[in-house]
């Protein structure tokens, strides 16, 4: 065949290049999905085989005709089988992660399966769908990803109607340290049951650490759809093999600063941020990499592990009446009870699953009537600890009794303030010290006052990169907005020192927001000479208490209302970092921005909004 004539690639490789482009243009939708899983799993498996061998090359470029003609064969032997669709819903990027895991399985299967943004789903199409499969998490206290929110709201409206014809399997992913665990993939599960569709396997809910979890579950997956191909295989045979995408080997090591296999880094330097005087003690923490195998990109986050308080753990033994020696046996290690409490357990984010245990090890049942009320537990277990709990039920636990009771200490995840580009070798953080009164008990935040009084220069601390994929610079040269309050500024630093490393050309707005600007401007030389550099293009500032009417960063969102709109009518990406009440307050604000600037209803102001986010144009990181 000729590659001249017509311009076209010929596959010279195989053995009857005719019958196969044959094949190809007479082929329907799903016998292409088909064969786009059946190649995939082929080229998977060869990928492996060759990089074991060692001959990457040779046998990448010079495959054989007689293995050609052998997925011809195959091609004709191997049933046609139905196309799952997979959504992903995400915000961090972890269902994404799943959904390759899940893809990478069916490709080595032979089961045809399309993956899809849930943002660029039709929602409309589930009225369509036969077999649908969703990955999908939980954004905070409950609420669907920005990507989902679309998708969400359309299957619980009256639109959709039955879908008795739907096959459907659904795994959530969320954190148990908040309330509503998995509630955004557990609502959907219900809700489409409840429209008459048909669950192909129970719902799965992963907590952070979501790898275990969800390779369990999509081996069940798997081994049922293999069953209703009428495929004989065992899932004890499903190996996994995670693929990841490709980068330079100096740059990337993948084995090491993931949840699941922290790094050490070492402390350079910590700096109190804020002016003498001010309400707030915000930390500037540099970390170095000296051997310069972590890799991270502006809008992830550290994972950082600690101590906790000793303070607190003095007045727990105290309550318990323990001398802190006594021997215990916590996640099958034997250690003193003191040990456990500042080293292993979780002694200051209260959940549901704590709670159910303490009632199961205590007797007190009472207990479960807050368990069993989402709403008076949130209000219960808001600004208390362990100890709380104990004295508000007057709980004497022994040691062992203690231990049995607790979950592992949960990192904390702090917003990376720095560029690898423009920081080589070293990560940047912005801590805000946590300090509030609590039942007559001051109380600070575990990890931000580890970091505040426990290390100096020269300490070791263990910590991983948490990926956030959907907190990302535009791939264009797209004008972004950046909305952030307190240590909300962090990624945004990240983002200015990375345009500044790249030469990128993006026209840039600042709106922030503290208290004060003579104690609380974060960064300002920084940002002082971003702009002077014109890489700051815009900087917009709110002190909400240096005059008697606070001002927010909404409120200088909306005096700069039409130059705003403007800018995201052009295509800037938008970014808000910071509290959820501000996240929702800016919201609403962009929102009239839009009606009022365009002069359209409430409704139709939505509808672009949700374009936006489509467009995967509007970012979040909210705590």
């Amino acid at each position: 065949m000729d590659t001249t004539s017509n311009n076209k690639p010929a596959l010279k490789i195989m053995g009857n290049n005719e019958f196969i482009e044959d094949v190809i243009k007479k082929a329907s939708l799903e016998e292409l999905y088909w064969l786009h899983g059946l190649l995939s799993g082929i080229i998977g498996t060869r990928t492996q085989q060759i990089f074991q061998a060692g001959s990457a090359t040779a046998t990448a470029s010079s495959p054989s005709t007689a293995g050609a003609t052998v997925l011809v064969e195959e091609m004709h032997t191997v049933p046609v089988t139905e196309t799952y669709t997979v959504l992903f819903a995400t915000q961090s990027g972890n269902s994404r992660k799943v959904a390759k895991m899940l893809e990478a399985k069916a490709n080595e299967n032979n089961i045809p399966v399309k993956v899809l943004d849930i943002a660029d789903y039709p929602p409309h199409q589930i009225k369509k769908e036969k077999n649908l499969i969703i990955i999908c998490s939980t954004q905070g206290e409950g609420d669907p990803p920005l990507s989902a929110e679309e998708f969400y709201a359309y299957i619980h409206s009256n639109k959709v109607g039955k879908l008795d014809g739907l096959q459907y399997a659904v795994l959530a992913l969320g954190d148990k340290s908040y309330v509503n665990f998995c509630k955004t993939g557990k609502d959907i599960d219900e809700r489409l049951h409840a429209l008459g569709a048909k669950r192909i396997i129970s719902r799965a809910d992963c907590d952070v650490n979501f790898k275990p979890t969800a390779e369990k579950w999509i081996n069940e997956l798997i081994s049922v759809l293999l069953e209703k191909q009428n495929q004989t295989r065992s899932s004890t045979n499903i190996t996994f093999h995670t693929t990841t995408e490709a980068a330079p080997a100096a740059a990337r090591n993948l084995d090491i600063f993931t949840r699941e296999k922290p790094g050490t880094l070492t402390v350079n330097e910590i700096i109190h941020l804020n002016g003498r005087g001010s309400i707030k003690d915000t930390l500037h923490v540099e970390l170095a990499d000296e051997k310069q195998q972590i890799f991270y990109q502006p809008g992830d986050s550290l994972g950082i592990y600690f101590r906790n308080n000793s303070l607190l753990v003095d007045e727990i033994l105290k309550y318990l009446k323990c001398d802190g020696k006594e021997m215990v046996i916590y996640q099958n290690v034997q250690m003193s009870i003191r040990d456990c409490l500042e080293q292993k357990a979780e002694l200051t984010l209260i959940n549901r699953d704590f709670l159910t245990k303490l009632a199961e090890v205590s007797g007190k049942t009472e207990i479960n009537d807050i368990i069993n009320d989402t709403g008076k537990l949130s209000e219960y277990i808001y600004g208390r600890d362990i100890l709380d709990v104990l004295q508000d039920y007057k709980i004497k636990f022994k040691a062992q009794q203690l231990a049995d009771t607790l979950y592992p200490i949960q990192p904390r995840l702090y917003s990376i303030a720095s560029s690898p580009l423009y920081q080589e070798g070293e990560v940047h953080l912005t801590i805000g010290k946590l300090q509030y009164q609590f039942n007559q008990r001051q109380k600070t935040g575990m990890c931000s006052n580890f970091v505040a009084t426990e290390l100096k220069p020269g300490d070791a601390v263990t910590a991983f990169v948490h990926e956030n994929e959907g907190f990302r610079l535009p791939s264009d040269n797209a004008p972004i907005i950046m909305i952030g309050q307190g240590t909300g500024i962090a990624p945004y630093r990240a983002f200015m020192q990375e345009i500044e490393a790249r030469g990128l050309s993006n026209k840039t707005w600042l709106f922030f927001g503290n208290p004060h600007f003579t104690t609380d401007f974060l960064y300002q030389t920084d940002w002082q000479q971003w702009y002077k550099k014109k890489l700051l293009t815009r900087i917009d500032l709110a002190w909400s208490r240096d005059q008697a009417e606070k001002i927010y960063v909404q409120h200088r969102l909306k005096q700069k209302a039409r130059e705003v709109f403007e800018w995201i009518d052009d295509g800037a990406h938008i970014y808000l970092c910071g509290g959820k009440k501000m996240g929702k307050d800016v919201q609403d604000t962009i929102l009239s921005i839009i009606q009022d600037i365009k002069n359209i209803s409430n409704d139709q102001a939505k509808e672009y909004l949700k374009n936006i986010k489509r467009q995967h144009r509007y970012h979040e990181d909210l705590y």
